[in-house]
Protein backbone atom coordinates (compact mmCIF):
# COMPACT_ATOMS: atom_id res chain seq x y z
CA UNK A 1 0.00 0.00 0.00
CA UNK A 2 2.78 2.45 0.76
CA UNK A 3 4.28 1.86 -2.66
CA UNK A 4 1.02 2.93 -4.25
CA UNK A 5 0.84 6.07 -2.14
CA UNK A 6 4.41 7.12 -2.85
CA UNK A 7 4.11 7.52 -6.60
CA UNK A 8 3.03 10.60 -8.53
CA UNK A 9 0.15 8.73 -10.08
CA UNK A 10 -2.47 11.48 -10.47
CA UNK A 11 -2.39 14.50 -12.67
CA UNK A 12 -3.63 17.72 -11.11
CA UNK A 13 -6.75 17.98 -13.29
CA UNK A 14 -7.78 14.44 -12.28
CA UNK A 15 -7.44 15.36 -8.61
CA UNK A 16 -9.62 18.45 -9.06
CA UNK A 17 -12.20 16.53 -11.10
CA UNK A 18 -12.42 13.76 -8.49
CA UNK A 19 -12.85 16.20 -5.60
CA UNK A 20 -15.36 18.31 -7.53
CA UNK A 21 -17.38 15.24 -8.52
CA UNK A 22 -17.40 13.87 -4.97
CA UNK A 23 -18.49 17.27 -3.66
CA UNK A 24 -21.26 17.36 -6.27
CA UNK A 25 -22.45 13.87 -5.32
CA UNK A 26 -22.70 14.94 -1.69
CA UNK A 27 -24.03 18.43 -2.48
CA UNK A 28 -21.08 20.19 -0.89
CA UNK A 29 -19.64 23.50 -2.11
CA UNK A 30 -16.43 23.19 -4.10
CA UNK A 31 -13.98 25.82 -5.33
CA UNK A 32 -11.41 24.31 -7.69
CA UNK A 33 -9.13 27.37 -7.50
CA UNK A 34 -8.86 27.17 -3.71
CA UNK A 35 -8.22 23.43 -3.76
CA UNK A 36 -5.62 23.84 -6.53
CA UNK A 37 -3.87 26.49 -4.45
CA UNK A 38 -3.94 24.38 -1.28
CA UNK A 39 -2.82 21.17 -3.03
CA UNK A 40 -0.43 22.01 -5.89
CA UNK A 41 1.27 19.33 -8.01
CA UNK A 42 2.77 16.76 -7.72
CA UNK A 43 -0.36 14.77 -6.90
CA UNK A 44 -0.25 11.39 -5.23
CA UNK A 45 -2.95 9.23 -3.72
CA UNK A 46 -1.83 10.46 -0.31
CA UNK A 47 -2.57 14.02 -1.49
CA UNK A 48 -6.00 12.83 -2.69
CA UNK A 49 -6.75 11.47 0.79
CA UNK A 50 -5.57 14.68 2.45
CA UNK A 51 -7.50 16.95 0.07
CA UNK A 52 -10.70 14.91 0.45
CA UNK A 53 -10.42 15.03 4.23
CA UNK A 54 -9.94 18.80 4.10
CA UNK A 55 -13.28 19.03 2.24
CA UNK A 56 -15.13 17.08 4.93
CA UNK A 57 -14.84 13.51 3.65
CA UNK A 58 -13.64 10.39 5.40
CA UNK A 59 -11.38 8.25 3.25
CA UNK A 60 -9.95 4.78 3.49
CA UNK A 61 -8.67 2.01 1.30
CA UNK A 62 -9.99 -1.43 0.43
CA UNK A 63 -8.44 -4.31 -1.50
CA UNK A 64 -10.64 -5.72 -4.27
CA UNK A 65 -9.56 -9.34 -3.99
CA UNK A 66 -12.37 -11.29 -2.31
CA UNK A 67 -14.46 -8.10 -2.13
CA UNK A 68 -18.25 -8.41 -1.88
CA UNK A 69 -19.16 -5.74 -4.43
CA UNK A 70 -22.80 -5.62 -3.25
CA UNK A 71 -21.66 -4.42 0.20
CA UNK A 72 -19.16 -1.89 -1.11
CA UNK A 73 -19.86 1.58 0.36
CA UNK A 74 -20.26 3.97 -2.55
CA UNK A 75 -18.98 6.19 -4.03
CA UNK A 76 -15.54 4.65 -4.31
CA UNK A 77 -12.54 5.56 -6.42
CA UNK A 78 -10.88 2.90 -8.53
CA UNK A 79 -7.87 3.13 -10.82
CA UNK A 80 -7.56 1.79 -14.34
CA UNK A 81 -4.01 1.23 -15.59
CA UNK A 82 -2.70 4.20 -17.58
CA UNK A 83 -2.94 2.34 -20.89
CA UNK A 84 -6.74 2.17 -20.48
CA UNK A 85 -7.22 5.93 -20.49
CA UNK A 86 -9.57 7.79 -22.83
CA UNK A 87 -8.77 8.38 -26.49
CA UNK A 88 -7.68 11.98 -25.83
CA UNK A 89 -5.01 10.86 -23.35
CA UNK A 90 -1.43 11.85 -24.21
CA UNK A 91 0.47 9.46 -26.45
CA UNK A 92 3.56 7.62 -25.28
CA UNK A 93 5.79 10.19 -27.00
CA UNK A 94 4.05 13.05 -25.16
CA UNK A 95 4.51 11.48 -21.71
CA UNK A 96 7.71 11.94 -19.75
CA UNK A 97 7.39 8.64 -17.85
CA UNK A 98 5.06 5.74 -17.25
CA UNK A 99 1.39 6.48 -17.78
CA UNK A 100 -0.38 7.43 -14.56
CA UNK A 101 -3.34 5.36 -13.50
CA UNK A 102 -6.69 6.77 -14.64
CA UNK A 103 -9.10 7.22 -11.72
CA UNK A 104 -12.78 6.36 -12.01
CA UNK A 105 -15.63 7.04 -9.59
CA UNK A 106 -17.79 4.00 -8.94
CA UNK A 107 -21.28 5.26 -8.13
CA UNK A 108 -23.56 2.23 -8.28
CA UNK A 109 -23.43 -1.55 -7.92
CA UNK A 110 -26.30 -3.97 -8.34
CA UNK A 111 -24.26 -7.00 -7.31
CA UNK A 112 -23.36 -7.98 -10.88
CA UNK A 113 -22.50 -4.71 -12.64
CA UNK A 114 -20.74 -1.51 -11.63
CA UNK A 115 -21.65 1.94 -12.91
CA UNK A 116 -18.70 4.33 -13.04
CA UNK A 117 -17.48 7.61 -14.53
CA UNK A 118 -14.02 8.18 -15.99
CA UNK A 119 -12.16 11.38 -15.16
CA UNK A 120 -13.69 14.25 -17.11
CA UNK A 121 -16.52 12.08 -18.37
CA UNK A 122 -20.20 12.90 -18.13
CA UNK A 123 -21.45 9.58 -19.47
CA UNK A 124 -21.63 6.60 -17.10
CA UNK A 125 -20.02 3.35 -18.15
CA UNK A 126 -20.88 -0.14 -16.98
CA UNK A 127 -18.64 -3.11 -16.26
CA UNK A 128 -19.27 -6.49 -14.67
CA UNK A 129 -17.87 -7.04 -11.19
CA UNK A 130 -15.66 -9.86 -12.48
CA UNK A 131 -14.20 -7.71 -15.23
CA UNK A 132 -13.70 -4.85 -12.77
CA UNK A 133 -11.72 -7.12 -10.49
CA UNK A 134 -9.43 -7.98 -13.41
CA UNK A 135 -9.10 -4.48 -14.92
CA UNK A 136 -8.93 -2.24 -11.85
CA UNK A 137 -5.81 -1.86 -9.75
CA UNK A 138 -5.97 -3.96 -6.56
CA UNK A 139 -6.90 -1.11 -4.22
CA UNK A 140 -9.96 1.15 -4.05
CA UNK A 141 -10.30 4.41 -2.17
CA UNK A 142 -13.51 4.56 -0.14
CA UNK A 143 -15.06 7.98 0.38
CA UNK A 144 -17.88 9.01 2.72
CA UNK A 145 -19.13 12.30 3.98
CA UNK A 146 -18.04 13.05 7.51
CA UNK A 147 -21.06 13.37 9.82
CA UNK A 148 -21.49 15.20 13.11
CA UNK A 149 -21.09 11.97 15.09
CA UNK A 150 -17.74 11.37 13.37
CA UNK A 151 -16.39 14.70 14.57
CA UNK A 152 -16.96 13.69 18.20
CA UNK A 153 -13.83 11.56 18.08
CA UNK A 154 -10.97 13.24 19.92
CA UNK A 155 -7.46 12.29 18.87
CA UNK A 156 -6.36 9.43 16.67
CA UNK A 157 -6.28 6.72 19.29
CA UNK A 158 -9.13 4.23 19.80
CA UNK A 159 -11.57 4.65 22.67
CA UNK A 160 -11.20 8.41 22.95
CA UNK A 161 -14.62 10.00 22.51
CA UNK A 162 -15.92 13.39 23.46
CA UNK A 163 -18.84 13.43 25.86
CA UNK A 164 -22.11 13.62 23.95
CA UNK A 165 -24.90 15.77 25.38
CA UNK A 166 -28.29 16.53 23.93
CA UNK A 167 -29.10 20.18 23.49
CA UNK A 168 -31.56 21.34 26.14
CA UNK A 169 -31.59 22.53 29.77
CA UNK A 170 -29.27 19.68 30.74
CA UNK A 171 -26.76 21.18 28.31
CA UNK A 172 -27.59 24.87 28.76
CA UNK A 173 -27.30 25.22 32.57
CA UNK A 174 -23.83 23.62 32.85
CA UNK A 175 -22.61 25.84 30.02
CA UNK A 176 -23.85 28.94 31.87
CA UNK A 177 -22.23 27.75 35.09
CA UNK A 178 -18.87 27.48 33.33
CA UNK A 179 -18.87 31.27 33.11
CA UNK A 180 -20.43 32.07 36.49
CA UNK A 181 -17.77 34.68 37.39
CA UNK A 182 -18.62 36.69 34.27
CA UNK A 183 -22.38 36.38 34.93
CA UNK A 184 -21.84 37.46 38.54
CA UNK A 185 -19.94 40.57 37.45
CA UNK A 186 -22.56 41.43 34.80
CA UNK A 187 -25.43 41.02 37.28
CA UNK A 188 -23.63 43.10 39.95
CA UNK A 189 -22.93 45.86 37.41
CA UNK A 190 -26.56 45.78 36.28
CA UNK A 191 -27.79 45.96 39.87
CA UNK A 192 -25.48 48.88 40.59
CA UNK A 193 -26.70 50.78 37.55
CA UNK A 194 -30.35 50.13 38.45
CA UNK A 195 -29.85 51.41 42.02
Amino acid sequence: MTALLATDDLDHQSLLWLLGSLSGLHRLPFNAALVAQAFPPPCTRAVLHEAARSLGFKTGTCRIDRLDWAKLPLPAIGFLPGAEGPADAPTVAERAGPAPARPVIIVKCDGENLLFFRVGGQTPESITCGAAQERLEPELILVARETASDTDVVGDFPGSRAEKKKFGFSWFVPELLKHKKIWRDVLLASLTIQL
